[in-house]
């Protein structure tokens, strides 16, 4: 497999299911003699890309702005020709954009992995979604991820592929940890000796069923504690690119606060603003629509 390149499109390195799956294809396929390409802004996992046998890209792919998804689009096909990119896989919705685009235009193959159940509040938002379904082949992580694929986009059965994420249980081996880093922790986290510790390997979060745990606990009534350990926060959340993400998406809110505040003010009400933020949401719809269907005319011909 020495000739076979494949370009994984993922917006950070850092904690979460995407990315670990990211570092574990990477190294299968250096396993198996192919180069593994990571196009991504970075993160704390990198270290472990690398020692996988990876290769990090560096290009700002968390990014939602419109502009720079199609730039990236660009970049990606450039990196496409330069390293004769065999495949592109895709993880997540905003990189997802470029790396189809790319993929059109360089007639290369495109796979997507659908991650989970992504919220679908308004048109634009399944639209913005549907990118995830567009791939040559679409993975899905679980039976209940694939239906709602086949529900929500109409992908047959037959272009999905079912893959389970699965878990290297000796990592969390404990004869494969040694005691004196166990005493570490307790000692860290002030646990008592006979305190049961649950460890829930995830992000906090209630799609994760963190929930369901804390109701168990209490529940057993074994006990007056239980130290539940999980992923909470990142430690570089509170930086200027998720900042930006934060303002972009509060920015349009913020816009009609600022008009609405001035009619209600004057002791009136503005009944259309519900129908004027859908008119430019259906326009860009219509515009990604047009767009794909254009590329796929292009791909045909």
């Amino acid at each position: 497999m020495s000739e076979v390149t494949i370009l994984q499109v993922v917006p950070r390195l850092e904690a979460g299911g995407s990315e670990q799956s990211t570092i574990e294809i990477a190294e299968a396929l250096t396993a198996a003699g192919a180069k593994a390409l990571v196009a991504s802004e970075g993160g704390r996992l990198v270290e472990r890309l690398e020692n996988a046998g990876g290769e990090l890209i560096r290009l700002p792919l968390a990014s939602k702005n419109p502009l720079t998804i199609l730039a990236n689009a660009q970049r990606l096909a450039e990196l496409v020709e330069a390293r004769d990119v065999s495949l592109l896989h895709a993880r997540s919705r905003a990189p997802a954009w470029s790396a189809f685009l790319a993929a059109r235009r360089t007639g290369r193959p495109f796979v997507t992995t659908y991650h989970g159940a992504y919220r679908r509040q308004f048109p634009l938002k399944q639209a913005y979604n549907g990118v995830m379904a567009r791939g040559d082949r679409v993975i899905a992580n679980s039976r209940y991820t694939a239906e709602i694929i086949a529900a929500r986009h109409g992908v047959p059965m037959e272009r999905m592929r079912v893959i389970h994420r699965g878990l290297d249980i000796a990592q969390f081996a404990r004869d494969a940890i040694a005691p004196a880093r166990f005493q570490r922790l307790r000692d860290a986290w002030g646990i008592e000796e006979g305190c049961p510790v649950i460890l829930q390997a995830a992000r906090l979060t209630r799609l994760k069923g963190h929930t369901h745990t804390i109701e168990a606990a209490r529940l057993l009534q074994q006990t007056d504690k239980v130290l539940i350990v999980g992923a909470m926060v990142n430690p570089n959340f509170i930086g200027l690119t998720n900042l930006a993400n934060v303002a972009t998406r509060a920015a349009f809110i913020a816009i009609i606060a600022v008009g609405a505040t001035f009619v209600i003010s004057s002791g009136d009400l503005d009944l259309s603003v519900g129908s004027m933020m859908g008119h430019p949401v259906r326009i860009e719809a219509g515009g990604l629509k047009s767009l794909t269907g254009r590329l796929a005319e292009q791909k045909a011909a």
